[in-house]
């Protein structure tokens, strides 16, 4: 292995190790020396679809157990907890993201095959169809 692809290879370790920490990827990317806070992103997205470090699995477990605690928190606004409570739409917008966010971070959105498929406009206004669905439910 060349001595360039090694100290990328460490570089990427690192900034994984920070990031599982809790480092934003503006200190990442100050404290790695990378250009801006979206170099220090790309990095850390690139390695966890390799999957070229043994901690991302830790970090993705992390991250996913910060989702599953935001969604527990905002669920009972989100369905309306008893009869007396009706749902809450803020909640609701809310649940549909954390979904969103984890469903990208276990990688179950299928690969675009055409432009714009997939892209955040698509998933919002998926959202927005099952949100005024609920909404004449209530």
């Amino acid at each position: 292995m060349k001595k360039q692809d090694v100290a990328s290879v460490e570089r990427t370790a690192k900034a994984l190790e920070l990031r599982a920490s809790g480092m934003s990827y503006d200190e990442i990317a100050k404290q790695l020396k990378f250009a801006n806070r979206g170099g220090a992103f790309k990095c850390i997205q690139r390695a966890l679809s390799r999957y070229i470090h043994s901690k991302v699995e830790h970090l993705r477990a992390e991250e996913l157990l910060i989702l599953d605690e935001l969604h527990a928190k905002v669920w009972p606004d989100a369905i309306g907890d008893n009869e007396s409570k009706k749902p809450s739409l803020k909640a609701i917008d809310t649940i549909l993201a954390i979904m969103h966010v984890r469903c990208r971070l276990l990688g179950l959105y299928p690969a675009p095959t055409k432009p714009g498929y997939g892209s955040s406009r698509v998933v919002i206004r998926e959202a927005a169809k099952v949100e005024v669905k609920i909404c004449h439910q209530l």
